[in-house]
């Protein structure tokens, strides 16, 4: 298998059920989603196109060396004279899968480009969220990526269900709207309320939250936060009290 498709099985099932013809990526770096979402496509026999939105600058981690080995040390960003040049190696990544006719660069800091494109008339169907993992960075995201959906069947697809402010993003974005959200693993999925696809997606095994059911893991995941604040600040004093 090409090591740029990412083998989750959640990845071909959304391709299969929402059939995308037009995909916004916000945070592409290797291009691994863009590149998996778009040969899916390409084997559905869609004519699909891909946006990708990054800065392709690097993080924190990477600038400070948090982690020395691996793509997230500061030699994964190929700094030349002050800049980084990892761009280069996302588009080898889409040339090498023959994507590059499938394939735009808007390379902006998703706030910015979001506020962009929606001066545009650019708009898609299926919006790909994978940048700033922070509460307000997804809940940003998201409120940006509405503004430029196609119409009332477009999608917003996110992972790392698992962090705890992504969840709490894509909880509290979905009940503001009365949407259903839609979790299988790690990946989370908003659609319009009444949307027929979400039982396709319930007959694949994935988790659907919806009206007071969504409610409520709002409010769980909200209150949640508080209490492993306290809890971690109850554990930094007794520790402290120890020693």
């Amino acid at each position: 298998m090409n090591q740029m498709i990412r083998p989750k099985r959640q990845f071909s099932e959304v391709v299969d059920v929402m059939r995308p013809r037009r995909i916004l990526e916000v945070g592409t770096w290797y291009g691994r989603s863009a590149i998996t979402f778009l040969s899916l496509a390409r084997d559905f026999g869609l004519d699909t196109s891909c946006t990708c939105v990054d800065t392709w600058l690097g993080s924190e981690e990477h600038w400070l060396n948090s982690y020395p080995q691996g793509e997230w040390s500061d030699e994964a960003l190929r700094i030349i004279d002050g800049e980084p040049r990892f761009i280069e190696e996302f588009r080898r990544n889409v040339s090498v899968a023959g994507l590059s006719d499938r394939v735009s660069v808007l390379r902006a800091p998703s706030s910015v480009a979001l506020k962009y494109l929606n001066t545009t008339d650019l708009r898609f169907d299926f919006i790909y969220i994978d940048g700033d993992h922070s509460f307000e960075g997804v809940r940003s995201d998201i409120e940006g990526a509405l503004r430029v959906t196609e119409d009332e069947n477009s999608v917003i697809l996110g992972d790392d269900w698992s962090w705890p402010d992504v969840r709490r993003a894509a909880l509290v974005s979905a009940s503001r709207r009365s949407y259903l959200l839609c979790v299988s693993g790690d990946m989370w999925l908003i659609l319009r309320r009444n949307d027929p696809r979400a039982m396709d997606l319930s007959l694949r095994n994935w988790r659907i939250y919806y009206g007071a059911g969504l409610w409520l893991a709002t409010a769980k995941s909200l209150l949640h936060t508080p209490y492993r604040y306290g809890r971690s600040l109850y554990l930094r004093g007794r520790n402290r009290m120890t020693q």
